[in-house]
This record gives structure tokens, C-alpha cells and sequence, in this order.
């Protein structure tokens, strides 16, 4: 008894030292001489050398854990190839949704707000692939993780990257998105609408248009649509040429068309006369500027919609058939909106403010093409759209006499 007590005694002391030792290879193995010289029992010998091994183990298994990368060995010279070339531009205008010339007015445009300076530590994403970035998400829609690949970037850099692009986009908004203020340029617009569709005093065409989005944590009975999927609702006004002229998103898919223009600023605008204001008298009826909506708008003398189907006069019948034709122009403008930028057709997995975001960056994206004059050939009419449903109202009486003198001014 006496001699199991001395062992434990000494392996106390012998432990207690090698815990401040074990980082000294020399004095360890003169520890491990000095048990072998002692009258020790072999187990306490087995003992002390077997947490020698596991702690040398540990030691390194935590060095190893503690070893990072800095950067991930990626390939860069993808997108450096088809910058440079000339001979690629196709191919960058087919995958990058602009030509390289508006690309590269789009650089200049936004390189105030998005580009960076290079560090001590690496170079910083020139502009150039920054704003290609941007363009890849909203054109093809891939994920943040499939455009870091692409790109050779990190996720959360693509994710940033993205982000800044739109915050950019959002800061020239006003130069490429904005109802027309002073009465030249809504007389053009108004013009232009007149030449083309024989329809006096048209200042736009207005429709909403459906989102998808993924159902949101709070909420998300309201972004369940009546087409049976979570969406949330864009609702923009166009002139003659599909492009915006008013654009906001984020309202929930549930919400209907009449509703969503009550709460929207473009409503306020109307009503306090900073925009549409101004008469033409059409057969003895001062007839002020308004927009074409269908029949989920309610009628407004800032809004004409078409005579509800029944026993039309030909007059009538004619005058829908031009509103019919109006209101095409928005369901082609967000045909070549969604055909453009893909990212608005499918179910995203940004969060829905973020959504609401991303779609009118690409509005913005949609009218500087336009602008430039950059057009795209894959287009097509939205399906997204809720037309003739019959829920917008009652209709208003200035409303009527302002349609019924249309209507005889589409009869001469």
C-alpha cells in the first residue's frame, strides 16, 4: 500500500512537471531518462509517454486548424479575355444584356459611386467587372455563388458587389426614371401617343405586374397572389416607346392594382397637380392629362379605362379597341423588361425588401438601354399582369363625360 502511494505521489510531481516542460524536446527527454533511471513501475512510464504522444498530437492538429489562405487560387482571365477582345463582343452583348459601348458608358456613369482604391494588402475589383458583375445577376439570374465561380470572386464579395451596383443604379434613378414635371416634356409624351394611336392627351399607359418571390418569414398570407405563388407587385406608367416614366415595387402580391396606385407617390403627385396638370378642351369638355389603365382601375378623369362588355355603341367599340392597343405598350415594356433581365422571372432568394430593390434596378437598366438606344430583340408580352378584373371601382361621373368626349373625338 505504502508503494502504490510513493507512485502516485511521484506521477503527481513528475505529471505536474511535465506540463510545464512538454514544449522543451531536450528537457522532456531528460524527464523521460530520469523515470527510466528511477525505480518507477512501467505502467507510470506508459502513462506519462502516452499523453506526451496525444498532447504533441493536439498541438498540432490545432496549428493545423490555425492555417488559412488569404486569397482562393481563382481563375480571373475569363472575363479579362472577353473585355479585351473585340472579336467577343457579341458574345458579351448576348450574356451581359447591352452592347459593349453602352457597357462601357454604364462604367463611367456609375464609377463615382462604386468604384475602389487599391490597398496595401490587394488590388481592389476594377470597376469594369464590377459593373459586369451587377449585370451578370440581374441578366441571367444565377445564384451569388455560381457568379463568384464565374467571376472568380469570392461569395460575399459577388454578394457586396451586387449590392453596391444597385445602391449606384439608385443613385442616378432620377436621371433615367421620372415623370415628365413641365409641360414640354409631357406634351411630347402626349404627342407621341397622339401620332401613333389617334388618342388625345395620353400622358402613359398603366398596369402592374407580378414579382415571384420566396414566401416571407412575417406576412405571408399578403404576398400570396390570386395566380397562387408569393409575389410582390411592380407597378410602372410607359410612354409610346415601353419606356418607365414611374416605377415602384414591393407592394404584396395580394394587394389589388386600384389599391396599390392609392398608396403609391405617383397618386399623391396627381392629386396635388406636380404632375399631369394642364387642359385641352375635346368637344366642349376640358379634358386634362391622364393615364390608360384597364378595368381593375377604377375611371378617373386622370384615368381612362374601357366600357365594361355588354351592348356597345361601334363609337364604344372603337374606343376600346384603341385602349386595347395603349395598354399593350406596358405589357410589351415588361416582356422586354423580364426577357432582359431574367433574374425578375425567377423566384430569387434575396429577401423581399431586397427584391423590391433588384426589380427597379432593373427598370432603371431597362430605360438606360432604351436611352442608348440598345435594343433587344428577345421580347415577348408579360403574362403576368391582372388584367380585366373587374374590381377597380365605382366609376367617377367627371370620369364618364370626359370618355364620352373621347369617345366622339375617336368618331369624327
Amino acid at each position: 500500500m505504502a508503494d502504490f502511494e510513493d507512485h502516485v505521489v511521484i506521477f503527481s510531481i513528475l505529471f505536474l512537471c511535465f506540463r510545464f516542460l512538454s514544449r522543451c524536446s531536450r528537457l522532456r527527454q531528460s524527464l523521460f531518462l530520469l523515470m527510466r533511471t528511477t525505480q518507477i513501475s512501467k505502467a507510470v512510464l506508459s502513462t506519462m509517454m502516452l499523453i506526451s504522444r496525444r498532447r504533441q498530437s493536439g498541438l498540432r492538429h490545432r496549428r493545423m486548424n490555425r492555417l488559412r489562405v488569404w486569397v482562393y487560387p481563382r481563375d480571373q482571365r475569363w472575363f479579362g479575355e472577353i473585355h479585351r477582345n473585340p472579336a467577343m463582343h457579341g458574345f458579351f452583348r448576348e450574356h451581359f444584356r447591352m452592347s459593349f459601348d453602352s457597357f462601357q458608358a454604364l462604367c463611367r456613369i456609375l464609377s463615382p459611386f462604386m468604384a475602389k482604391r487599391n490597398t496595401r494588402f490587394r488590388a481592389a475589383v476594377p470597376i469594369e467587372k464590377r459593373v459586369a458583375i451587377g449585370l451578370w445577376r440581374l441578366g441571367t439570374g444565377e445564384s451569388y455563388r455560381s457568379t463568384s465561380i464565374t467571376f472568380g470572386v469570392g461569395k460575399c464579395t459577388a454578394l457586396n458587389i451586387v449590392h453596391d451596383f444597385i445602391r449606384a443604379l439608385f443613385h442616378v434613378r432620377e436621371d433615367y426614371i421620372s415623370f415628365p414635371t413641365n409641360g414640354r416634356e409631357l406634351g411630347n409624351v402626349m404627342n407621341k401617343f397622339e401620332l401613333k394611336y389617334g388618342l388625345p392627351q395620353v400622358a402613359g399607359v398603366i398596369d402592374g405586374s407580378h414579382v415571384k418571390i420566396k414566401a416571407p418569414q412575417e406576412d405571408h398570407e399578403a404576398y400570396y397572389n390570386r395566380k397562387q405563388c408569393y409575389s410582390i407587385v411592380l407597378q410602372g406608367v410607359t410612354d409610346s416607346e415601353c419606356k418607365f416614366l414611374d416605377a415602384s415595387a414591393g407592394y404584396p402580391g395580394s394587394v389589388h392594382d386600384a389599391r396599390i396606385l392609392r398608396r403609391s407617390d405617383l397618386f399623391r403627385q396627381i392629386s396635388t397637380g406636380d404632375i399631369m396638370g394642364g387642359t385641352r378642351v375635346i368637344n366642349n369638355v376640358n379634358v386634362r392629362p391622364y393615364l390608360i389603365g384597364d378595368t381593375a382601375y377604377p375611371l378617373r378623369p386622370y384615368l381612362m379605362t374601357a366600357y365594361h362588355s355588354g351592348r356597345l355603341t361601334p363609337p364604344q367599340q372603337r374606343f376600346n379597341k384603341v385602349l386595347t392597343k395603349l395598354r399593350v405598350v406596358v405589357e410589351r415594356a415588361y416582356g422586354k423588361l423580364k426577357m432582359r433581365w431574367r433574374c425578375i422571372l425567377k423566384e430569387l432568394e434575396d429577401d423581399t425588401q431586397r427584391v423590391a430593390d433588384i426589380t427597379l434596378a432593373c427598370c432603371i437598366l431597362h430605360n438606360f438601354c432604351i436611352i442608348m438606344g440598345d435594343d433587344f430583340d428577345d421580347s415577348d408580352e408579360d403574362e403576368s399582369s391582372d388584367d380585366d378584373d373587374d374590381d377597380g371601382g365605382e366609376d367617377d361621373d367627371e370620369g364618364q363625360e370626359i370618355r364620352r368626349a373621347l369617345t366622339e373625338y375617336l368618331s369624327q
